[in-house]
């Protein structure tokens, strides 16, 4: 699943080209990452046997820092042009491909990004991915 929404999330015209990893945030910005929680996400069974399955994702991103404000302004931009990427995606039904008798209802930014750590030259940026989907 992880790697099947960093390859969605790769497509993100903001991102510069660059591709998703998975579990790895590369040490030149800019670079990107998609971690799993350890959050357990809600489930509901339905009597078909099929279940509505939720799962938590943060999404990393090494972008510049420092004392500009011109690029700390243009590196907000950057995250929130993301941001609303994805949420549009979302919204427009254009969802990432699970298979595996897997059908993603939403995908969707639950919480948006927010540094987590700073460096002189370049700072981590998390936000949080929510994945809702009914399995068969």
């Amino acid at each position: 699943m992880i790697v099947e929404l960093a390859r969605f999330l790769s497509d993100c015209p903001f991102l510069d080209g660059e591709r998703v990893c998975v579990n790895y945030l590369d040490g030149a910005a800019p670079a990107y990452s998609l971690e799993a929680t350890k959050e357990k996400g809600q489930s509901r069974k339905y009597t078909d046997g099929g279940r509505l399955l939720s799962r938590k994702f943060v999404f990393a991103m090494r972008g510049e820092y420092c004392g500009a404000d011109s690029i700390n302004r243009q590196t907000a931009k950057k995250c929130s042009d993301i941001e609303n990427w994805i949420n549009s995606k979302s919204h427009a039904g254009q969802l990432p491909e699970l298979g595996d008798k897997k059908t993603v209802i939403s995908c969707e930014v639950t919480r948006g990004f927010a540094p987590d750590s700073t460096a002189s030259v370049d700072a981590r940026y998390e936000a949080e991915i929510e994945i809702i989907f009914y399995s068969a």
